[in-house]
């Protein structure tokens, strides 16, 4: 499950402890960790990657330089080297 949820998970309201508390009990887990909207007032977590720890899932961000916001890439499966 992704999106841009425009909820802040580096902050601690109460809709964000919400959010933490379902992923834990529908066992999922957020794999975008690096704040993906930068500005020079504000730096927030607010693009999510969530998924089971049982598969084999892997996500980030990129480093654009064209907005604030860092766009996320996800990958579900064993990475091959090639």
């Amino acid at each position: 499950m992704c999106g841009d949820a425009h909820m802040d998970l580096n902050s601690n309201n109460r809709d964000t402890k919400k959010l933490k508390e379902f992923l834990k009990q529908h066992n999922l887990s957020q794999k975008i960790n690096k704040l993906t909207r930068v500005t020079n007032l504000t730096s927030t977590l607010i693009d999510h990657i969530y998924v089971n720890p049982e598969l084999h899932a892997h996500a980030g961000t990129l480093e654009s330089g064209l907005s604030y916001d860092s766009p996320t890439l996800s990958h579900i499966g064993p990475l091959v080297a090639q």
